[in-house]
């Protein structure tokens, strides 16, 4: 074969090999528990090197404080190091500190909406934020959540309130479309029953909270439609102190429609 052909064939491999690369990322979630870790020490630098490590592409983050003292706040001194943007969702406004949800991303990320959850009286006041992303094998649509953990007899708010995120979604046609969040509701539950009625869930069970010692999975990563991705690799982080609970990741490839 002459070596102009050797030239061509190598440059048509090396571009179908990057292509592929453009197609795939890592998505994460995590609830970083106001930067404080599993025995309650406000550890900002911590959970910085725990984020890092997941070398992830977009993440999503819960229980994210930010108190009026600190500028900037962490979550922005965590996209300054980790060289991610952050965007952030209050859910809880107090006089000297503001909770929420957040993300940090690498791509693009446009905020779509600030999506308010049914909840039960006087329990914390819960969000989803969705983001449009702009990656470079295409754009989808990023939502992450923290529901309401179990209160006997209104466990099932959890199921009302992600179905309040899945209605939205597809009322607004927000597709392709990644979920994270904290969950607080296991495999076996109604809440996430539906999810897996409806969404591809990402990985299997292996707990992830509490952290030191996990006995069950309440955190989650699902996309909608179930071809519009397709998962690479999953992975529970080995982390049993930055925060309560175990961060997860997802590779996933986005698939591009003719």
């Amino acid at each position: 074969m002459q070596k102009s052909h050797w030239t061509i064939l190598i440059l048509l491999f090396l571009a179908l090999n990057c292509a592929g690369k453009e197609n795939t990322f890592t998505v994460a979630s995590y609830n970083i528990r106001s930067f404080s870790t599993m025995n309650r020490r406000k550890d900002v630098a911590g959970t910085i090197r725990a984020i890092g490590n997941l070398k992830s592409d977009i993440c999503g983050l819960q229980e994210v404080r930010k108190y009026k003292s600190e500028n900037p706040a962490p979550l922005e001194v965590a996209g300054q190091q980790l060289a991610m943007t952050p965007n952030f969702c209050c859910t809880l406004r107090r006089k000297n500190f503001e909770y929420g949800i957040g993300t940090l991303s690498k791509f693009k990320a446009e905020p779509v909406a600030e999506l308010k959850l049914p909840n039960a009286d006087k329990q914390e006041p819960r969000k989803a934020m969705i983001l449009k992303v702009h990656s470079p094998g295409g754009i989808f649509y990023f939502v992450n959540t923290h529901l309401a953990p179990v209160r006997k007899p209104k466990a099932d708010i959890r199921e009302t309130q992600l179905k309040t995120i899945l209605d939205y979604v597809e009322k607004n046609k927000l597709y392709p479309a990644i979920l994270t969040g904290d969950l607080n509701a296991t495999p076996d539950s109604a809440a996430i029953k539906l999810l897996q009625s409806k969404w591809h869930i990402a990985g299997d069970n292996t707990p992830t909270f509490p952290a030191s010692k996990p006995d069950r999975r309440i955190d989650f990563i699902a996309f909608s439609p179930a071809d519009a991705f397709e998962v690479i690799a999953y992975e529970v982080g080995n982390e049993p102190v930055a925060s309560d609970h175990r961060p997860i990741k997802a590779k996933l490839r986005i698939n591009k429609s003719e």
